[in-house]
């Protein structure tokens, strides 16, 4: 008998030892699983939303020319919507905010605060997960873009001038048609890019990885998100 307790104590100790890692594990797996899918039923709406209007270009279902409620419209009705919500409209999935994959530099040694994105039409679908749109006015046709950015250190901090101000403005150019934000899992958590959420930019025949980088998930079948403490600060080289 003793030596069948002793053998059940040790049993119960190595399962303790593994149980959150296995737990953890398949977790993982499901949120991949999730992702995949839910790529798969934006980049069909989209498919959908062209063949409805008969051409072939993204840009063509992204119009410069649209609202970001227009062009959501357009590719809400090829998906199976339970809850929609206007921009702005703060009530609608009131505080659901989402934090960033990693520390992101905000510019002036914080840590960015998480992605709100009251400001984009969101939908909630019939599987529990978000899908957000935003329209981009591109000045230039193939949606052609252009960011602004300013001059930062090797720290991510923006380099000031003598009056505070942000220096070298200037605008880069890239090929961005408008915007997908989707968390898999909508509210459930842990709402977090690299996790659960996903933001791509779409092009005229494709879309490019942006925050979460769900190509990379997909291909190397892991999260990319970092546990890390949202009122952190990043340290001056040298500090």
């Amino acid at each position: 008998m003793a030596e069948v307790l002793i053998t059940l104590g040790i049993i119960g100790i190595i399962a303790a030892l593994t149980m959150p890692s296995l737990i953890s594990g398949y977790q993982e797996k499901v949120l991949i699983s999730q992702a995949k899918r839910s790529l798969s039923v934006v980049m069909n709406a989209i498919s959908a939303a062209r063949a409805k209007e008969g051409v072939e270009n993204n840009g063509e279902i992204f119009m410069s020319s649209n609202t970001s409620e227009q062009t959501a419209d357009a590719i809400f009705e090829n998906m199976k919507i339970v809850k929609r919500c206007r921009v702005n409209d703060t009530n609608c999935l009131k505080d659901y905010k989402i934090k960033y994959d990693k520390p992101k530099n905000d510019g002036f040694g914080n840590y960015a605060k998480p992605y709100d994105f009251a400001w984009m039409p969101r939908a909630v679908l019939s599987d529990g997960s978000v899908v957000g749109i935003e329209q981009i006015n591109y000045s230039e046709g193939n949606c052609l873009n252009y960011y602004t950015t300013w001059d930062k250190d090797s720290d991510g901090n923006f380099i000031l001038d003598s009056s505070g101000n942000k220096v070298n403005e200037r605008l880069v150019a890239e090929t961005d048609c408008g915007h997908v934000l989707f968390d898999v899992n909508g509210l459930k958590g842990p709402n977090q890019f690299g996790a659960d959420a996903y933001l791509i930019y779409i092009t005229p025949y494709s879309y490019v990885q942006s925050i979460g980088s769900i190509n990379d998930v997909i291909r190397t079948n892991k999260l990319t998100a970092q546990k890390f403490d949202q009122n952190g600060s990043f340290k001056k080289t040298g500090d």
